[in-house]
């Protein structure tokens, strides 16, 4: 590996048991290697964070502790066809300023919306939400959640969004969806009862259990469950219990889990729908920007806390 420059960078400094803390992040001057054949040299502009990245934090998946995930950058080298110096990229690289990374990582963005929304509400945020069309959304305060909110009702369903607190009704009343509960409440079961008085037909799941298991109690006949994620178990490794199991065999109750990486050759089309759905008005997303590198673990654990509404982004440079 030639070193021809170094980068500030977030790095994971300790595995976490449980939820990750502020102190197993720390920033350093780490070195980046000059591109080599079929690499690129980039400068990130905005990073993402996600939910998933606790799975591979967990597992010990970042060796090196240098954390990877989806951000937009400017090609400032180009040793790969295709590519050309400033280009706009949207792909996976590290946590930091500058990076050296394959060119299949990335894909060449021709933007039309705002950069940020390719990390979100036009990007894999908004193609996630595509793959499960559903009446009840959890986490809908969430940037997948809320999409898949907006998607559902422009389908013509009877969306009731479940989201913390207050957040809840927001969203309802922001994107006029028929209800929204929070399921921090001791009687949620009774309050999603109450808003889907005639029973649950689709659901999406971002959360787990605490939400899974009083739906799968107000589920219909044949109702279908979109698995998208679990954000309650990623930070340990106990049983998932469900008291309303048994009803997945005696409703002939449906559960499928997806992930947007079995569906890639179907994104450039869902990318030019939501495109036009965010350029005509129809597709909204709340963003949470923070700023600067040192900010990227404070955003990590402040999408993990459930903050704000929708998609936390950091911007690191124009």
């Amino acid at each position: 590996m030639t070193v021809t420059s170094h980068a500030r960078a977030v790095r994971l400094t300790n595995i976490p048991v449980g939820q990750p803390c502020r102190g197993d992040f720390s920033v350093a001057d780490l070195p980046v290697p000059a591109p080599g054949p079929g690499e690129l040299a980039i400068r990130a502009l905005w990073v993402s964070v996600d939910p998933y990245l606790m799975m591979p934090i967990r597992a010990g998946k970042f060796e090196d502790g240098r954390i990877r995930s989806r951000i937009i950058a400017r090609v400032e080298q180009s040793c790969a066809p295709g590519f050309s110096k400033g280009d706009l990229v949207l792909g996976f690289a590290r946590w930091q300023q500058h990076d050296c990374v394959p060119a299949t990582e990335m894909r060449r963005l021709q933007p039309r919306a705002p950069l940020p929304a390719y990390l979100g509400i036009a990007g894999h945020s908004g193609f996630t939400a595509m793959l499960g069309q559903t009446v009840t959304v959890s986490s809908a305060a969430g940037i997948v959640g809320s999409i898949a909110c907006q998607l559902a009702a422009a389908a013509g369903a009877r969306v009731v969004a479940i989201a913390g607190g207050a957040k809840a009704e927001r969203i309802a009343a922001l994107y006029g969806l028929a209800a929204g509960v929070d399921p921090a409440t001791d009687d949620f079961a009774l309050r999603l009862n109450a808003a889907a008085p005639s029973g649950i037909d689709r659901h999406f799941e971002n959360v787990g259990a605490r939400i899974l298991d009083p739906v799968l109690g107000l589920a219909n006949e044949t109702a279908r469950v979109a698995l998208c994620g679990l954000i309650q178990h990623y930070g340990d490794d106990a049983p998932v219990c469900l008291a309303n199991f048994r009803k997945i065999l005696t409703s002939g109750i449906t559960i499928t889990p997806f992930s947007i990486y079995r569906h890639e050759d179907e994104y450039p089309q869902a990318l030019a729908v939501l495109e036009e759905m965010v350029l005509d008005g129809r597709l909204h997303a709340p963003e949470q920007v923070h700023a600067g590198l040192e900010a990227i673990p404070d955003a990590f654990l402040a999408m993990l806390g459930g903050d704000g509404i929708g998609k936390h982004v950091v911007r690191l440079a124009d």
